[in-house]
């Protein structure tokens, strides 16, 4: 009976790719989250795939959500692991990194939530990152 009253997690779990000739600081991704299941709290993450040719240690990406009159935005450091690899394709090591931006209270109501990401480094074209993510849950 108890496993019945779950909810499916993740709601929203996608990655976009990149401009393979680099991501710039006027490149906004764009995520849709159609609907929640319920009226909860739920918990924003963002992930990058990333491969050697990212030169920097770490990646400052900004969450702006936007759902009726809402404008909400969380700026997000994330630690770039070079060490271990994730997978490796065609000889190109590849890595991930993800970190938790926000909790935020939904409810079926506010429907379509539009998530814009990008990104605030100090340089304008940044290379190496494959692609980024949004997961909800």
């Amino acid at each position: 009976m108890a496993l019945s009253s779950c909810r499916q997690r993740p709601v929203l779990y996608d990655y976009v790719p990149v401009d393979p000739h680099g991501w710039l600081t006027t490149d906004t991704l764009r995520f849709t989250l159609p609907a929640v299941p319920a009226d909860a709290d739920y918990t924003f993450s963002l992930g990058t795939r990333f491969n050697s040719q990212y030169p920097y240690e770490d990646l400052w990406l900004v969450l702006e959500q936007r759902y009726l009159s809402v404008r909400r935005r969380d700026t997000l450091h994330l630690a770039m692991p070079t060490e271990k690899p994730t997978w490796q394709t065609n000889g190109i090591s590849y890595h991930e990194a993800e970190a938790p931006v926000t909790t935020t209270h939904l409810t079926p109501q506010q429907m379509p939530v539009e998530l814009l990401v990008y990104h605030v480094m100090r340089h304008q074209c940044l290379t190496g990152i494959t692609e980024v993510g949004v997961k909800v849950e």
